[in-house]
């Protein structure tokens, strides 16, 4: 009886996120695009025009057969960060999808490898992480890339209470602070 309901309440959360429309990412194999996923790829190919870390440039979303080809250029060159850094924009990895189903679904977001090359470790991005979105008619994609994440302390003092014999003390915390090559692109 118990497993029953176990099972039972996992297919219900399960059709839940299904219904809801949830966000789910869907790991990509040697940067090829499922069969499933290709139509709706294919509508997000082409070049987009826009700015990233505030240089104006041009990012290219190609099909080569299944395999999805990210490249970016702009009056310095092909590099995305710094010419340079002779980085690499590798394979797909993974893409966001939400949807009802494999036939019924929007593109949210894409992975792509990325190797820094000669400026790692000051850029320490591993992903280019492409956010799409649609506004007034026009497709965006949002791009964003880990500069450095660094720990960060930050304490503050407690005043104590002196009248019962109880010392200020210092409390400490810890945060991960992440800064980020960013840009936005429109077709």
């Amino acid at each position: 009886m118990h497993s029953r309901i176990l099972k039972f309440s996992v297919l219900s959360w399960a059709v839940i996120g299904i219904l809801s429309g949830c966000e789910s990412e869907v790991e990509i194999t040697d940067g090829e695009i499922p069969a499933q996923y290709l139509k709706v790829a294919q509508s997000h190919t082409g070049t987009y025009v826009g700015k990233f870390n505030g240089v104006p440039g041009e990012l290219t979303l190609s099909l080569q057969g299944r395999r999805a080809v990210l490249s970016y250029k702009n009056q310095f060159g092909s590099d995305l960060v710094d010419p340079s850094c002779q980085s690499i924009i590798g394979d797909l990895l993974k893409v966001g999808v939400e949807g009802q189903d494999a036939s019924n679904f929007e593109l949210k977001s894409a992975r792509f490898a990325f190797s820094a090359n000669r400026c790692f470790p000051s850029v320490e991005g591993k992903e280019v992480v492409l956010s799409f979105s649609e506004k007034s008619g026009q497709r965006r994609i949002d791009v964003s890339l880990v500069r450095r994440s660094q720990l960060e302390q930050n304490c503050r003092w407690d005043g104590g209470d002196p009248s019962r014999g109880i010392p200020p003390r210092e409390y400490c915390e810890r945060q991960l602070r992440t800064d980020y090559y960013s840009g936005r692109f429109g077709k």
